[in-house]
């Protein structure tokens, strides 16, 4: 639209962001769901590939760990669809949110508002669903590298591995957690921008 003004920096950051997440939680929660599509012939293959491991305690800890993996991933497969579904849908409907924006639709702050809301409720069940499986996975494998360790009767090396693991396991947590509250913080952010009046009226 011509006569608008021209368009505030905060307004900038909103729009282009929320495109940025919006196409990033799409493709995401897409290649989620089709994960779980394949999550059994991916877990077949890789335990067809373990009959190539010489060592016998290498291939049966890796066996161990891919079918708990499995076990975790199946037990949580339903919740995480769903997740993946209100992602996509969420993420989409951010998109577009933020395109209206762009485009100075007159109902681009309203269409957001409700996207950014749902976006909040999809990125926490996406997050604690995937940090709870993360975590549970996790366990298994140091408990699985734990096995292995005492199986080798080297102390220093079951010592090692379950560091490995608790470190890897804290990090992954860390940046899950980390990453999750970025986002809900720019959609509490966005809202809290967006019912501005002075902004609000720019879309009269």
């Amino acid at each position: 639209m011509s006569d608008k003004p021209d368009r505030p920096a905060g307004l900038w950051v909103v729009t282009m962001l929320a495109i940025v997440l919006g196409g990033l939680g799409s493709c995401g929660g897409t290649v989620g769901l089709a994960s779980l599509a394949v999550q059994d012939s991916v877990a077949e293959m890789q335990e067809n590939l373990q009959q190539n491991q010489p060592d016998p305690r290498i291939r049966e800890m890796n066996q161990q760990m891919q079918r708990r993996s499995l076990e975790i991933a199946r037990e949580w497969r339903i919740p995480t669809a769903i997740a993946n579904v209100v992602n996509v849908l969420g993420s989409f409907f951010l998109l577009i949110g933020a395109i209206l924006l762009f485009r100075w639709h007159p109902q681009g702050p309203t269409i957001f508002l409700v996207a950014a809301v749902v976006s909040i409720f999809a990125d926490l069940a996406v997050g604690g669903v995937g940090v709870i499986v993360q975590q549970q996975t996790v366990a298994a494998m140091e408990e699985a590298m734990s096995t292995l360790g005492e199986a080798s009767g080297d102390p220093g090396a079951q010592r090692m591995m379950s560091g490995v693991m608790r470190a890897s396991g804290t990090f992954g947590l860390c940046f899950a957690v980390g990453w999750l509250l970025a986002k809900v913080g720019f959609y509490v952010g966005s809202i809290v921008y967006l019912r501005k009046g002075t902004v609000r009226s720019l879309f009269a």
